[in-house]
């Protein structure tokens, strides 16, 4: 087989591993309800880890990280991405203080624009 094939199916075959194993390096329930419940957000932070967002080293951690994420480079103007990380982040407003509140308002600019 031609050396250029094999190249092309290994580094095709290693894309797609890579695509599923982003969110590995989060908590099993955080990666289990983007996986799930909230999978335009789930496929958003996979997008973020792939282009260098570190996981943390906790659910919260992840969670601010998110949150952090979205009010530095927002999410694409995507209202279905806005809608679903207002619906994930919402049950953590205490937790993020002031961060919240930074959230909703970038994710209000963009529910607003669409």
């Amino acid at each position: 087989m031609n050396i250029q094939i094999l190249l092309i199916l290994s580094l095709v075959g290693f894309a797609a591993t890579g695509l599923n194993n982003s969110l590995d390096g989060l908590d099993s329930e955080l990666k289990a309800e983007l996986e799930g419940k909230y999978k335009k957000l789930g496929a958003w932070v996979n997008e973020k880890i792939e282009q260098g967002l570190e996981p943390g080293k906790d659910k919260l951690s992840n969670v601010k990280a998110i949150a952090r994420e979205i009010v530095d480079h927002g999410v694409d103007e995507s209202k279905d991405v806005a809608t679903e990380a207002s619906e994930f982040l919402h049950p953590y407003k205490g937790d993020l203080g002031i961060l919240y509140g930074e959230v909703k308002t970038r994710l209000e600019e963009v529910l607003k624009i669409n």
